[in-house]
């Protein structure tokens, strides 16, 4: 195990669960699909998605070679997801930006029906590829967002009739519940948008939901009611509303640290609030005994802010999903009394302004040629990510086809220390998170940092450095920081080599009682 000066996570991001037929070819002569890595022209992008694997094995491979490919066409449903969520969010003003953030960034796994499979097999070797027709999916996903929507107009009537009853407290837990068809919506709106390649909410779709969102959040606001007092009574309230739902004790739960406002990153606050709200559903009364839930339980995913109509609240929200399937059971939102929190907790995380720097500069020329893709993740997941200190890390990397790999780490401090500069990755690797030969322990400075990776076809330049000492360790760190990573991506396009980067946030944070 290396001491380094920090850390890194397991990624899951859009796992994909796909029903289909398909069709197996042995024999020497191999299809263009595998001799390029997934490229065909039997399938044009801009009518298809496809995704690609190798894997080695008897009857068993197929399935497994199945299931890589969908995995490697959802990851590119999940940075189309992504990317449309940031653009939106930096475009909004605020419009719809919580309730997308929370339901988006809470997705781990979506259900896609009609993709079909091709499979290659020459002695042990098997080739998947996963293939799935963009309009027709698309028009099924935005089917499923109209029903969300009608079933989000009858529960605003309902809550309205509540209120108008004299019923202020069930009309403001009929509102909190409408938040799940809001929600639900978003998934599908965000799903049929990533598949078409389009940008997210365009046309009348903003409108639509921002007039719902705005509707129940002006009547939730109108109706007298008291918000959380202590970080106890609001995971409590929290655990209440999804208990109504059908989440809660007796079931497999997992709830994550909150996240901050619409970044996917925490703090220390985040970590106390979901570690509040797994307290307070196992302190619950009342089993659950949902069957439409499996047995692998629910995550629960987090997100905390600033409250925009009140400066000394903080608005709560979470989403409730189904494990195996990503379906979304249920979601619950309060607010909580900044007074109530702990006064060095009531600041946003550490470093934040750093981060936001940082970020922007790494993730506005992030570059994806279209045909080398790069996925990073740790041994803990990949949202919302919290290490605390002396956790030990694992970094898992995977490309699509044969890469050489550079990954750089960017410390809370602001400074790039490159991890490996030239990792190759062979094509018997490819399509498979392989584990970086050394792991890494958690060490102060702490607070919100980064790992980028770029994959290159051919062997990269190094980067520029210099030697610093950190934390009484002397390190190689980027001459120039971010700006050597620019200028490492400007000469990969200058060749014209095949190039994809990636960016994973994780938070640090000193032991908890420390």
């Amino acid at each position: 195990m290396t001491r380094i000066w920090k850390k890194i996570l397991v990624v899951s991001t859009l796992s994909l669960l796909c029903w289909g037929t398909s069709a197996i070819a042995f024999g020497e002569s191999a299809p263009q699909w595998v001799k390029q890595h997934g490229r065909t022209e039997a399938y044009p992008a801009e009518r298809f998605l496809v995704g690609f694997s190798q894997t080695n094995g008897k009857e068993e491979a197929v399935e497994s070679a199945k299931q890589q490919a969908s995995a490697d066409l959802a990851r590119q449903i999940s940075v189309q997801i992504e990317s449309s969520v940031v653009d939106y969010v930096r475009e909004s003003n605020g419009r719809l930006e919580n309730e997308l953030t929370a339901s988006v960034q809470s997705i781990s796994e979506i259900r896609l029906e009609g993709v079909r499979y091709e499979i290659y097999r020459k002695r042990k070797k098997v080739y998947a590829l996963a293939v799935l027709e963009r309009l027709p999916a698309a028009v099924k996903r935005r089917k499923l967002r109209d029903g969300a929507l009608s079933a989000l107009d009858a529960c605003v009537g309902e809550a309205g009739r509540e209120a108008k009853s004299g019923r202020p407290q069930q009309a403001i837990d009929v509102y909190r519940s409408c938040k799940a068809h809001l929600a639900e919506g978003l998934d599908h709106e965000s799903v049929a948008s990533a598949i078409l390649q389009g940008n997210l909410l365009a046309g009348d779709s903003a409108e639509r939901f921002s007039r719902h969102s705005a509707h129940i959040n002006e009547r939730m606001r109108a109706i007298p009611h008291e918000d959380a007092k202590s970080l106890r009574s609001a995971a409590d309230g929290l655990a209440m509303q999804l208990a109504r739902a059908g989440v809660g004790r007796g079931q497999r739960i997992e709830v994550g640290p909150f996240t901050y406002a619409s970044y996917d990153v925490s703090s220390a606050l985040g970590r106390e609030l979901g570690i509040a709200l797994e307290t307070a559903i196992g302190r619950s009364q009342a089993e659950i005994e949902n069957k439409d839930v499996r047995s692998d339980g629910v995550r629960i995913f987090g997100s905390y802010r600033e409250a925009a109509h009140a400066s000394d609240l903080y608005a709560l929200r979470v989403v409730a999903r189904e494990a195996r399937t990503g379906r979304l059971i249920a979601s619950a939102e309060l607010s909580l009394a900044q007074s109530a929190i702990r006064a060095d907790l009531r600041k946003p995380p550490e470093n934040f302004e750093q981060y936001l720097r940082d970020s922007e500069k790494l993730e506005a020329g992030e570059y994806v040629s279209g045909n080398l893709r790069v996925d990073v993740r740790t041994n803990k997941g990949s949202r919302g990510l919290l290490f605390e200190s002396g956790e030990e890390m694992s970094l898992f990397v995977r490309v699509n086809q044969p890469a050489w790999v550079k990954l750089v780490y960017v410390l809370a401090s602001g400074e790039h220390v490159p991890i490996d500069q030239a990792w190759f990755i062979d094509g018997e690797k490819a399509n498979q998170f392989i584990e970086y030969r050394s792991s890494f322990v958690i060490v102060a400075p702490f607070g919100i940092e980064m790992i980028h990776a770029m994959a290159s076809t051919d062997r990269p330049d190094a980067f520029r450095t210099r030697k610093k000492r950190i934390s009484g360790e002397l390190y190689d760190v980027l001459d120039g920081g971010s700006a050597e990573v620019i200028r490492s991506r400007g000469l990969a396009r200058k060749v014209e080599q095949e190039l994809a980067e990636t960016t994973l946030k994780v938070t640090t944070a000193s032991r908890r009682g420390n």
